[in-house]
């Protein structure tokens, strides 16, 4: 099983926006046309009795300028066909943000093993210890018990320079990750990239 969360959760409000449609016009005595609803249009109705036909688009706001130029070439399509043109934009939803219990851990312990000696020797620190990670999932792909999973954060570290000197440092990241759903793990860590403002 494969799941595109972003595309899946778009495509979701796009035909729930022609549902509803479907319902608040079949109200008013409209019924979708069977075997119309090609690639031009997103639907199609015709009323039952006096045979007015609309020919619907629905796109997600904001429009692109390819977008804006397949809507003007449906409107030109719809009137010469007969139909009376309906465009219907939808605000594009914010994505239901994706959490991943154990990932947070896992992903601490793995910067800390692997970078936390790099940064140390790049920021020419004496010491440095990890305070906080903040982690954020862009986007994830699931094929059986393996994901695909892309995130950035921050890593919020205490660095030492010398005896005296010390402060707060933080380190903005983005990497792409394989993990193993059923056994909790990081399996591959690729495209890792830490900035704090002088390196990556």
């Amino acid at each position: 099983m494969i799941q595109h969360f972003d595309n899946y959760f778009f495509k979701a409000v796009h035909r729930a926006k022609i549902e509803q449609l479907i319902e608040t016009y079949s109200e008013t005595g409209f019924e979708e046309e069977n075997g119309t609803n090609g690639k031009t249009f997103d639907l199609l109705l015709r009323h039952k009795t006096n045979q007015k036909r609309i020919a619907f688009q629905v796109t997600i706001h904001p429009i692109s300028k390819e977008e804006s130029a397949e809507i003007d070439q449906a409107e030109s399509v719809a009137k010469e066909k007969g139909y009376d043109f309906h465009l219907v934009t939808i605000v594009k939803p914010r994505a239901p943000t994706i959490e991943i219990e154990w990932l947070k851990e896992k992903l601490l312990a793995y910067l800390s093993a692997n970078i936390l000696v790099d940064i140390k020797s790049k920021i020419e620190a004496t010491s440095i210890t990890i305070q906080e990670l903040s982690l954020f999932v862009v986007s994830i792909d699931i094929v059986g018990q393996e994901a695909q999973v892309q995130v950035e954060g921050t890593l919020e570290a205490y660095a030492w320079y010398g005896s005296t000197d010390a402060g707060e440092e933080i380190f903005p990241f983005t990497a792409d990750l394989t993990l193993n759903l059923a056994e909790q793990t990081i399996v591959k860590v690729a495209d890792l990239k830490v900035d704090n403002c002088f390196f990556y």
